[in-house]
């Protein structure tokens, strides 16, 4: 029991990284070939936290249409 916080807070620092270099991914800034940029976001950074690029790149962009707008407005707005 002692390990369990420690280990949960490395496990989430290491998510955040992944959600990161994917976050990069839906710029396609990964590499240069966009079907090798998604794969390697998909595989590599976004699908060991459950979520594909695809998928992020679609909340993410919305996120930018409504600046300084809350995230739940998106939710509401069916967006």
């Amino acid at each position: 029991m002692p390990v369990y916080l420690p280990a949960l807070l490395e496990i989430r620092a290491s998510q955040h990284q992944l959600a990161g270099a994917g976050h990069e991914a839906v710029y396609h800034t990964v590499v240069k070939s966009r079907k090798l940029n998604e794969s390697a976001g998909d595989y590599l950074c976004m699908f060991p936290i459950l979520t594909p690029v695809y998928q992020f790149r679609l909340y993410h962009l919305a996120h930018h249409r409504f600046v300084n707008d809350p995230d739940f407005a998106l939710l509401k707005d069916g967006g």
